[in-house]
C-alpha cells in the first residue's frame, strides 16, 4: 500500500537522547538527515549525549561539524531519559519535538501516519497496530530479548494506566510529538522513559489535545540502551512518584 507524503512547514527540532550509542548514531543521524526533511523542511537535529563514556561524544560532536541541521549538548554524568529529553526541550528552536530513540527498534518512516496530525493536535503519540499472529510463537521466540521487552512494555502501560488513569496504547512506542511549550511550562518528575507518559498527562490536565494514531510497526535490529530504564525499580519508582503526585 502506498501512503501520500504530508509535508508542513511547522518548524520541527527532533530530540535524541543518547548514551553510550557509538556504534547506532550515525546510522541513526544519517536516517533523520534523509527522513525528516521529506516532511519537515524546516528541522534541526539535537543529540543530548546522556554523559556517555565511550565514543559517543566524540562522534556526536563529529556529526555536528557536518552536518548543519545537528547539534550537540553534553551532559557531564548520566542523568537518565528524561533529564536529556528537557535539556534537548530548552535548546529546541521548533514549535513541535520529535522524540526518538537511538536504539529503539522503529523506523523512522514510521512517522508518516503522525505527521497529518501535527499542528493540530499538542500532543501526538505513536502505537504498533496490533495484528493476529499467524501461529503460535516457538519456545525461543517466547524466550528472546524482543519477546520480553513487548511482554514488559504491556505489563508497564497497563500498570501506568491503572494507576495514573490514562489511556495510553503503548507507553514504550519511541516516536512521539509534542509541543515544545508542553516541556517549557512544568518542571518533570520523571528521569526515565516514563517522562512520556507524564506529558501525555500534563497534557491532558492542562486542556491541551492529544491524540494516539496507530501505525505499521517494523522492527530492526538494534539494542534497547534507555530501554533498561524500564526494568526493576527504576520504572516502579517513576510510576510511583507520578501517582503521588
Amino acid at each position: 500500500m502506498t501512503m501520500t507524503m504530508t509535508m508542513t512547514n511547522i518548524p520541527l527540532s527532533v530530540i535524541v537522547p543518547v548514551y553510550r550509542a557509538a556504534t547506532l548514531l550515525v546510522p541513526v543521524v544519517q536516517e533523520c538527515l534523509a527522513v525528516v526533511p521529506q516532511f519537515f523542511p524546516d528541522y534541526e537535529v539535537i543529540l543530548v549525549d546522556d554523559g556517555s563514556t565511550d565514543a559517543t561524544p566524540t562522534i556526536a560532536d563529529n556529526l555536528a561539524a557536518h552536518h548543519d541541521p545537528v547539534m550537540v549538548i553534553h551532559h557531564r554524568r548520566r542523568q537518565g531519559y528524561g533529564c536529556a529529553l528537557l535539556s534537548g526541550g530548552r535548546a529546541a528552536r521548533g514549535e513541535y519535538i520529535l522524540l526518538i530513540d537511538t536504539s529503539s527498534l522503529a523506523n523512522l518512516s514510521e512517522i508518516a501516519p503522525l505527521v497529518p496530525y501535527v499542528g493540530q493536535y499538542d500532543l501526538v503519540m505513536g502505537y504498533p497496530h496490533q495484528s493476529p499472529p499467524r501461529s503460535f510463537p516457538r519456545i525461543p521466540q517466547i524466550l528472546s530479548f524482543r519477546c520480553f521487552h513487548r511482554f514488559h512494555d504491556r505489563a508497564m502501560t497497563r500498570l501506568v494506566n491503572r494507576l495514573l488513569g490514562l489511556d495510553i496504547q503503548d507507553v514504550g512506542y519511541p516516536c512521539r510529538f509534542f509541543r515544545t511549550t508542553l516541556l517549557q511550562e512544568q518542571p518533570f518528575r520523571s528521569y526515565g522513559p516514563l517522562i512520556s507518559a507524564e506529558i501525555y498527562a500534563w497534557a491532558r490536565q492542562r486542556g491541551s489535545l492529544p491524540i494516539q494514531v496507530s501505525v505499521q510497526h517494523h522492527t530492526r535490529r538494534g539494542r534497547w540502551r534507555y530501554r533498561y530504564d524500564r526494568v526493576g525499580l527504576r520504572s516502579l519508582r517513576d510510576v510511583l512518584r507520578l501517582w503521588g503526585r
